[in-house]
């Protein structure tokens, strides 16, 4: 049993393939007839998609192994907002403890440099 398709060509919509295209496609391809550059284009087009999701597969796996080479850097990132929370807690608690007046800074500090 065969099935019958209608495939038509419409010059006046964009992205389709217009009749003018297809006979451009024929001629550089040196294919005879219409249902042969059909089949053709449709065997391009499954080919690309193929490279197109390989491609995509392929930037995943190249982003994947990004962020396992960034784990350590963003545990090293975590663990110093940590440590800056840490010390912000005990300034505010010196903050409290004495008032902003009477803060224990040391002499030794730089002088500023006219």
């Amino acid at each position: 049993m065969r099935i019958r398709k209608t495939v038509t060509l419409d010059s006046n919509l964009e992205g389709f393939a217009n009749p003018e295209d297809v006979q451009k496609y024929m001629d550089q391809n040196d294919l005879k007839t219409l249902s042969a550059a059909l089949k053709s284009l449709m065997d391009e087009h499954h080919q690309l998609s193929q490279q197109v999701t390989q491609k995509q597969q392929l930037v995943h796996e190249i982003v994947q192994g990004i962020m396992e080479q960034l784990k350590p850097t963003t545990k090293k990132v975590t663990m110093t907002d940590r440590n800056l929370l840490v010390l912000l807690k005990l300034f505010d608690g010196v903050v409290v403890q004495n008032g902003w007046d009477n803060l224990p800074i040391p002499d030794d500090t730089m002088k500023p440099t006219t």
